[in-house]
């Protein structure tokens, strides 16, 4: 989804989640070295606190779960404090955790999904904001490590079943695979009357999940902010590479891009590095400018920014946190992560190669908004990233209802290059 935001460090626009995990800082960069020059047409900038930015994203999260503000500051304080405590969890009960998730009511919690019947004692995370209970459920039949290998090795017998197959992964809260299919009106009733079929060629637990419109790279669509001659995306975080060249990421699959818009419309031209990866777990280019690339992203206004203060890591990412993106098209919307083991089928999602299941979901409610022009754009919560815009499900036009969106996390920013932080 072709767009852009701004070249003050992160140029904006899309990926992901209240994930379980709070930022996961690189070690501390210091200041950014530079000769770029500030950029003399970009607006002065209003910058969000913390505080400010952690209500925005609450007052999405009580308006999409029905609770209160104050249950929901709670929620996106703990969510900020977790740092790494979801991805230790994993490590901790290794092949028997079947999903872990967040639930909102009536307090904040993290639900562990265990697969036997050997129930650990309920235990309580001490953070900065609070205590976070954790919870564990017992009785799935199969862990997220086999049921990942089953779809992973029957992809193609899926594919002949469901030919219109988007995407697969696991569903952290119910424990079964979660099969996503394009299909239409009258389609749609064939397509689930096919779940017998799927479950005794996988052999585990699963569901067929249906959806209206097919899944989309955020690819051509004419207009502005991250620019081709003819296409345009959104401008991601800002990344630094070990000679401390500074630049902008954005989608790989935003051929062309050539031309930054800042928010008072005038423009900068970027100079392509040469970074440019679309394959099985990767969908990202890095671009330079003549001027400073700032450790800032545009969130809920284009002329209001955030200062990035650190990422959430693929391992520390749970099932129903809060996700939130900026996109070139439908600006600034949030959701709640779906699968967090996404792989991809749709034709082209990953160049030449299949995709792995490395990619992570955020499911729309009537608030979400995404669509052609936001890929690349940042996917975030309150200062922290969690990836790149990659691809959506959204029907309508411009104002993009969203089923659910893809990102990169980002674990995976190319080899060499990692994010700046303010």
């Amino acid at each position: 989804m072709k767009k852009s935001i701004f070249l003050r460090a992160v140029l904006s626009a899309s990926i992901v989640a209240l994930a379980g995990t709070a930022a996961v800082a690189d070690p501390p960069q210091g200041k950014i070295e530079t000769a770029n020059a500030a950029d003399p047409g970009e607006q002065a900038t209003v910058r969000k606190t913390r505080d400010e930015a952690l209500r925005l994203d609450a007052e999405k999260l009580a308006q999409s779960r029905g609770i209160s503000l104050g249950q929901a500051l709670k929620a996106v304080r703990a969510q900020e404090d977790l740092g790494d405590q979801v991805a230790e969890l994993r490590k901790e009960f290794g092949g028997r955790v079947a999903g872990i998730s967040a639930e909102y009511s009536p307090e904040y919690k993290l639900v562990v999904l265990l697969k036997g019947n050997a129930a650990p004692n309920k235990r309580l995370l001490n953070l900065a904001s609070g205590g976070v209970p954790v919870e564990f459920k017992t009785g799935a039949q199969s862990s997220t490590e086999e049921l990942v290998a089953a779809f992973e090795r029957n992809i193609d017998q899926i594919r002949t079943l469901l030919p219109t197959v988007q995407g697969i992964g696991t569903d952290e809260k119910s424990g079964e695979i979660a099969v996503v299919v394009a299909a239409p009106g009258s389609a749609a009733e064939a397509v689930r009357g096919k779940k017998d079929d799927l479950f005794k060629l996988l052999g585990h637990p699963v569901r067929i999940d249906v959806v209206d419109q097919p899944t989309n790279d955020a690819d051509v669509r004419g207009g502005s902010k991250i620019t081709s001659p003819s296409s345009y995306c959104t401008s991601g975080f800002t990344v630094k590479n070990s000679a401390g060249t500074t630049g902008m990421t954005t989608s790989a699959h935003c051929e062309g891009i050539n031309t930054y818009y800042n928010p008072n419309g005038s423009t900068i031209a970027l100079t392509h590095t040469g970074v440019e990866i679309k394959d099985a777990d990767q969908d990202v280019e890095v671009h330079t400018s003549g001027y400073v690339e700032r450790p800032e992203f545009y969130a809920d206004v284009a002329t209001t920014a955030r200062v990035l203060t650190g990422k959430r890591l693929q391992s520390s990412t749970a099932a129903g946190n809060q996700a939130c993106h900026r996109g070139a098209t439908t600006g600034y919307s949030c959701g709640l992560v779906g699968l967090t083991n996404y792989q991809p089928t749709y034709a082209g999602a990953c160049g030449t190669v299949t995709c792995s299941p490395v990619w992570i979901t955020v499911n729309g409610d009537s608030s979400t908004a995404c669509y052609g022009g936001d890929s690349g754009g940042p996917v975030f919560a309150s200062q922290t990233a969690f990836g790149l815009l990659k691809g959506t499900s959204a029907s309508g036009s411009g104002a993009g209802q969203c089923s659910f969106f893809i990102y990169m996390s980002t674990d995976r920013l190319p080899t060499g290059w990692s994010l700046v932080y303010g």
